[in-house]
């Protein structure tokens, strides 16, 4: 992947300050305070969902349809999900956000979606849960890294990453440890198939997966990269720290 790198003027937004930003520009997409509706009749076998009100909770990743699912060929429509500290869960369907039970207590820092049905976020002392359509179910990572980042192409075949350049894969049945060429702090996963991942992180590290090993790619940029999205035309895009955005060539 070659590279090129811009750096915007200002301040530079933090994952949840962007994630403020996104939910002010885009009403539809806004969480509200709401509280149930009591006026309208339910029938028994339809209970009420559990409209959320104002929770004091940092929300610290947002999946919404459509972000980033092309590149793998299914289709995410019909809901949205964001996940936060103390293992808050948020599901909206339709025009509501409702609240989950929560499955573990730990901040769980970033969620991805290959369908309704296939959810996945992953979060502090090696949390990773799934999300099967009905509820979540943990998934078994024994690690005590703080996982970044988790992305994937199919239910058996994840990549999650995080403190100590940990590097991890699931293939259905157990989540297995990767050898990774760095040992600095990984933020983001995202790739174009199982033979080409991309992850990145402190120090501008950025790391390349071709289906055997990874390897570490060669970058001037020594800022934190924060994420990695896919864009038009195929390229995919890492936005990070000092306002730094670095534009990939495949």
């Amino acid at each position: 992947m070659r590279q090129s790198v811009r750096r915007l003027g200002g301040q530079a937004l933090g994952i949840s300050s962007l994630l403020a930003v996104f939910l002010t520009v885009q009403p539809s997409n806004r969480l509200t305070a709401q509280t149930p509706d009591t006026t309208s009749a339910r029938t028994p076998s339809a209970p009420a969902p559990k409209l959320i009100k104002p929770v004091s909770a940092l929300w610290r990743s947002l999946l919404i349809p459509g972000w980033g699912q092309a590149c793998t060929g299914r289709n995410f429509t019909g809901a949205a999900f964001v996940v936060g500290e103390r293992g808050t869960t948020l599901l909206r369907q339709g025009s509501a956000w409702m609240s989950q039970a929560p499955i573990t207590t730990r901040f769980l820092r970033h969620v991805f979606g290959l369908d309704p049905a296939h959810v996945y976020a992953v979060g502090d002392s090696g949390t990773a849960i799934a999300w099967n359509g009905a509820e979540w179910r943990d998934m078994g990572l024994s690690s005590n890294a703080l996982i970044r980042g988790v992305w994937g192409t199919a239910p058996d075949d994840l990549f999650a990453v995080g403190s100590g350049g940990a590097i991890f894969r699931f293939d259905g049945v157990r989540w297995y440890s990767m050898q990774s060429p760095t040992q600095r702090e990984l933020r983001a996963v995202w790739g174009f198939g199982p033979t080409e991942v991309y992850a990145a992180g402190e120090e501008g590290v950025i790391l390349r997966f071709n289906g055997s090993t990874w390897s570490q790619l060669t970058t001037n940029n020594r800022s934190l990269i924060l994420s990695l999205e896919p864009t038009t035309g195929g390229k995919l895009t890492a936005v990070g720290a000092r306002a730094t955005i670095i534009e990939g060539e495949r």
